[in-house]
Formats: structure tokens, sequence, C-alpha cells
């Protein structure tokens, strides 16, 4: 009988687990629309126009992967560089996001589902040759991970270095997460800095949301539209600002409809909250983007006047204030990265506030005041308090089971909290307060200063005229960065000797001399440059991995180990290069007991998945260590990931480095040098198609 009973209580479990995330592939079909490259180089140029260019081409259709749950189905298109393409709400069979007809190779080339904006912060990764390489990640909780990766340092033509430029150095991961029983599923950004050099880390994403949903559905494409949108913004700013801080206002629409504001970028200031989204009052849908502010503070609206372009508008998350400045930097050999929530919920009111775990209408000061809410996996027994006090008697909610609390008499200022099966979900003042932050706004007004200096280079020969010599005092630190991250070594040489010699103390001007003489094959200098950064009184951590590499040429693995330990302690943030070679030094035959080497590389591959040194790392780790099933689970990962254009190029560098040899930034060619390279001897200069030889 005891038997009987644990196997029916075993088979019960069994039942009420939850089912995993299932995994399957498709196809969306869009039409497909082509232009002529129209080449420009101008400093306030679009990279590649192709304006009143563009012709039908029929139709493209993209492989998806689809991740789904009984909740949600995820479409994600990797060769379209990674866009989440599609969401449907399954319970109501509806998207929660725009989904356009069409799609083209120009600048804004793809406008369904939400996207990122790399390594241009507007709309960088463009159709049709940008592809992710990609393979799915199963955990232990029956989730599943769309681990994606791109770089994009072979867009080194010239007209890639202005507005919507496509070259970049620095590597990108996204990680498209749906859990089982969850009605909200995760995107993770992430950016990897291998230049020994800092740079600006904006990094921007859209989501295109739908601008009509009625009682009839959801308008797609561009057509028709069913009269005015009575959608309204879900936008907890104190103040806004359009381009370049212009307009800086206070940000008061009250409850207005989409059809009554006409046409605007708004760019929030000091969003201190991270929900955002549009609210549709004729079928009482939310539809919600939650991140945490202290990562990704931006936040803009982009809608066109009613009936000008498609039935979408557009919500951007990003890691600075405003497109036209770089309030963070990341560090040499450093790693970055942001996580967003996408939610729809479904019959509570405006959303007044919504995180990871629910989102909540909250209608205190009404005539029938009540608390609706809803969680985003089902819940047993939600309770509700305010100022401490209990109200009403747990019920149950679900995605698609709303709870609703009735209050008995309204309340000025109440601290709302909401526990969810034994887990605090919210605990928070309402009104919320949406306040100036006036400290944080000069922050902002002096970046927004010196944006045209920090981050556009001018000439890619040459401190150009996109920025102001005033901004880089000759001698300087800031000069000396910039000549190095244009390949000017021998100006930039001179420079940082005469900032290091003025202040001995900047471990910064020693790491970036160190790196220069490095790259000019000067050695033993450049290591005595960078032993001076890490004894500076200000000193530079990143100048350890140079250390490193250094010591593994002289033999010396144990001391190359104990300099990336060093590194790990003291890097402000994640030194990833770094933490990928000390993986790589610590295995069977390596410093160690040879197991921390497999250890860390496991770690490695689970933080970051897409990166394809991390899985070239583990594949290694596993076959030292002779454990043949991983080692073949992860080969056949790493061959995933080469599938992206520059993904060999990337492991082969970290293999130079794990023989103790750096390869320097690959950057971006001057218009003399591309010319060079691809004139014929005893013939004329030759261009791009579009472009006059003469320019």
């Amino acid at each position: 009988m005891l038997r009987a009973s644990l196997l029916s209580c075993l088979l019960a479990a069994v039942a009420a687990a939850a089912e995993p995330v299932a995994v399957g592939q498709g196809t969306l079909p869009l039409r497909w629309l082509e232009g002529v490259p129209n080449w420009q180089a101008g400093v306030f140029n679009n990279a590649v126009n192709f304006v009143g260019r563009m012709s039908p081409r029929g139709t493209r259709t993209f492989h998806t992967v689809t991740l789904f749950n009984r909740y949600l189905r995820l479409e994600i298109a990797p060769e379209a560089g990674g866009p989440v393409a599609r969401a449907v709400y399954l319970p109501s069979r509806t998207d929660m996001f725009y989904l356009a007809d069409s799609c083209n190779n120009g600048v804004v080339g793809w406008t369904s589902g939400a996207k990122i904006s790399f390594p241009y912060k507007e709309h960088g990764i463009r159709l049709p040759d940008q592809p992710a390489s990609w393979r799915v990640v199963r955990r232990p909780d029956g989730s599943a991970t769309v681990a994606m990766w791109m770089e994009f340092s072979r867009f080194d033509g010239p007209w890639n270095d202005k507005m919507f430029g496509r070259y970049g150095n620095m590597l990108l991961s996204q990680h498209v997460t749906l859990r089982p029983e969850e009605a909200a599923f995760r995107v993770t950004y992430r950016v990897v800095n291998p230049a020994p050099y800092r740079q600006g880390r904006q990094l921007w994403n859209v989501a295109t949301w739908p601008r009509y949903h009625t009682a009839a559905g959801v308008a797609q494409g561009r057509g028709p539209a069913p009269g005015p949108s009575t959608a309204q913004w879900i936008f907890p700013a104190a103040h806004v600002s359009g381009h370049g801080g212009g307009r800086f206002r206070p940000y008061d629409t009250g409850d207005k409809p989409l059809a009554e504001l006409g046409g605007a970028s708004v760019f929030g200031w000091a969003m201190r909250y991270g929900f955002a989204g549009l609210w549709y009052p004729d079928v009482k849908v939310n539809r919600l983007r939650i991140t945490d502010p202290d990562r990704a503070p931006g936040g803009k609206q982009f809608y066109n006047s009613e009936g000008r372009h498609a039935c979408g508008v557009e919500l951007w998350t990003g890691t600075d204030s405003i497109f036209e400045q770089v309030e963070h930097w990341i560090g040499p050999g450093e790693a970055f990265q942001y996580a967003l929530t996408y939610a729809m919920t479904e019959g509570i009111g405006k959303a007044d506030y919504a995180n990871q775990d629910v989102a909540v209408n909250v209608e205190l000061w009404a005539d029938a005041p009540a608390v609706e809410a809803v969680t985003y996996r089902a819940t047993k027994a939600l309770s509700l308090t305010l100022n401490g006090k209990p109200v009403g008697k747990p019920v149950a909610c679900a995605p698609d089971g709303p709870a609703r609390f009735a209050i008995p008499k309204a309340i000025k200022t109440p601290r709302v909290a909401l526990v969810a099966d034994g887990k605090t979900v919210l605990d928070e003042s309402f009104p919320l307060k949406v306040q100036a932050d006036e400290k944080r706004y000069e922050t902002i007004r002096r970046t927004l200063e010196g944006a045209a200096t920090s981050e556009k280079l001018g000439d890619s020969e040459t401190l150009g005229r996109s920025y102001r010599r005033a901004s880089y005092p000759a001698g300087t630190t800031d000069r000396g960065r910039v000549q190095l991250r244009m390949g000017a070594l021998d100006a930039g040489i001179e420079t940082l000797r005469q900032a290091a010699a003025a202040d001995a103390n900047d471990g910064e001007a020693w790491h970036l001399l160190g790196a220069a003489l490095l790259e000019r094959g000067q050695d033993a200098n450049a290591q005595a440059a960078f032993r001076a950064a890490v004894r500076a009184q200000r000193p530079c951590p990143a100048a350890r991995y140079f250390l490193a590499l250094g010591a593994i040429t002289a033999g010396r693995a144990d001391r190359a180990v104990q300099e990336l330990e060093r590194l790990a302690v003291e890097c402000p943030w994640r030194h990833w290069e770094g933490e990928l070679l000390r993986a790589w030094l610590l295995g069977p035959g390596a410093p160690g007991d040879g197991a921390d080497g497999p250890r860390l590389a496991r770690r490695l591959a689970d933080e970051d998945p897409a990166d394809p040194r991390a899985v070239y790392v583990l594949w290694k780790a596993c076959q030292r260590a002779g454990e043949k099933g991983d080692t073949a689970a992860a080969r056949a990962a790493l061959d995933a990931m080469l599938a992206e254009p520059g993904a060999q190029r990337r492991v082969d560098e970290f293999i130079s480095a794990t023989q103790g040899r750096w390869r320097h930034p690959h950057r971006m060619k001057s218009w003399d040098q591309w010319r060079r390279e691809h004139t014929p001897p005893a013939a004329g200069p030759t261009a791009p198609p579009g472009r006059k030889a003469a320019d």
C-alpha cells in the first residue's frame, strides 16, 4: 500500500512538472525589395543610401528557429542578424510585435519584431549579408536559448565610417531565452571589446509594436488602418528631448492616444524605472518591455503621423540616453551585457508598473478603487497588502487569468506589495515618483557637448574635421588613444610618450604606449610600458593581459596565469579576453591541478554560449581531459558557431594569443588604401558601384 502511495505521488509530480520548451524550425516569407548602393563618405551622409532606388525582387524566405511553450511561440531569424521576428501570445493567438510584409537591403531593412542596432546605434545591422551563427542551448530547468554571435570588422570599406556604418571591431552576442510555463521571454545583448583601447558601449535595441489593436484584431503590414489609433504610450519619464538633446521639455502626454500626438522622436532622460510599452484600451492589452535602468537607461519613442507609414511604432532601449552621445565606455578586453524582458498582458487596465514577474494597474483613486495584476507564471496564491495591511484573501493569478483586488476606500499614497506563492514580486509606492534628476541631467548635457568629439573619428588616417582638435590636445592620452585606434602609430607613440612623461602615474598612457610599441614589433619596450602601466598610482589593469602574453612567449605559463588571476580581481568589469586565456592555460599539463581549466571553460561557455572562442576553449579543455562525450558536443557547437563569416579569424586570433602572439586590431580602410588594393596594375583608380573614382 505504501509503495502504491509513493508511486502515485511520483506520477502526480511528473504530471505536474513543467514541459520543457519545445524547439523547432520554420520559415518566414517576406516581399524583398532591393536597391543599388549609392556610396557616400561625407561627414553627415549616411554610409550607404538606397533612397528612391528600391525595386521589388519577389519573395525572400528567411529560415527561423522556433521556441514555444504553452503561452508563447517565438520565431528568431539568425540569417537576418538575429531579430525576434515574431512572438505570438498563444491563449489568444495574438502577435506581440508588429509584423512587416516586406524587407530590403537598405539602412532600415528590417522592421518586424525586436532587433539589435549594432555596430551603429541606429538600425546598425543590415540585410542581406550580415547573418549570425547560432546554436540552441538547453538548461536543466527546461528552458531553451537561441545563442547567436556576430562580428563586423569585415565591413572595412571606407564608406562604412560615418552614419549607419557597418564596421566595428567589437563582438556581439544575442541570447533569446524562453522558460517553461512563462508568458514572457528574455533577450540578452552582450558586447566584447577585444581592442587594447576603450570604446563607447552604445548598444541600442528597437521593438516595433502594432499601432492598431482593436476588437477586430491587430493591423499588420501596411494596412488597412482601422481608423485613428487609440493606443497610448507607457513611458515613465519626467523629461524628454529630441535628437541631440534638442527641445528638452517636461513629458506630459496624459492619456493622449497616438492619433493626437503627430509624429516625433522622443528620448526619455534618466528613466529610473525599467518598464515601458504601449496600452491598447479597446482590448485592455499592455505590450511591455522591462529592463534594468542602471544598465540600459535609454528609452526612445518613434512614431509617424497617422497614415504616413506602416502600422507600427518603435520603442527603443539603450545604454545611453541620446543616440548622439556616449555616456558609458567598455574597457580593453572587457565584456558588457544587458537583458530585456518582453511580455503582453490581457485583461487589466493600463500598466502603472511592471517588472520581471508581474504587471499591475493601480486604480486607488477611482470610484471603484482596485489593484489589478497579471503574473507571467501561474500563481496559486497572490496576496496584496496596502501600507503593510492585508487586503482580502489570496487569489489565483496567471498570464491568462488576471487577479483583481477590490479596495474598500481610496488611499492617496499607498505602499503596494504583492506576494506570489511566498515570493515578493512587487513592493512600490504609488503613484510612482517620476521626477527630475538634475545631477543626472547635468551629466547628460556635458556628454552631449563632447559627443561629436568622442566617437566620430574623421578620416581614417588623420585627425579629421569631424571632431575638434581642441578636445584632444597634443601630448595627451586622449589624443594618443584616438591615434592608436586609427592606426596612426608613429604619431600615437610620440603623443603617448609625451603623456607618460608629463604624468608617470597615468596607467592608461603607459598601457596604450605598450600596445602601439607591440604593434610596431618593439616587444621589449612594450613589456616595459605594460609594467609601468600596472605599477602607476592610477594603474591600468588591462596591461596585465599583455604581460601574460609576454610570459607565455618567455615559456612562463605559470607567471601568465598569475597575471591573469590578478587581472580578474583588478578589472572593474569582466575582462573576458583574459578569462578565456586563463581557462586555456589551466588545462591538464598546465599550472594548477588540471581540473581548473575545464571548470572555468564550462563556466565561460555557459556565460556566453554564442562566443565561438569560448566554445573552442571548452572543446579543447574537454579533449585534453579525455571527456569524449563532451568533446563531441563541444565540437558540434563550435562547427555551428563558425558559420559566421568572421568567426574563424577571431578564433585564429585567440589561438595566436595562447602562443604569446598578439594580433593588432583590424581597422577600417581609407579611400586611398582601398583604391590601392583594388586598382589593377597600369590601370586607373576604381570605385565601388555608384561612386565616382574622382571622389
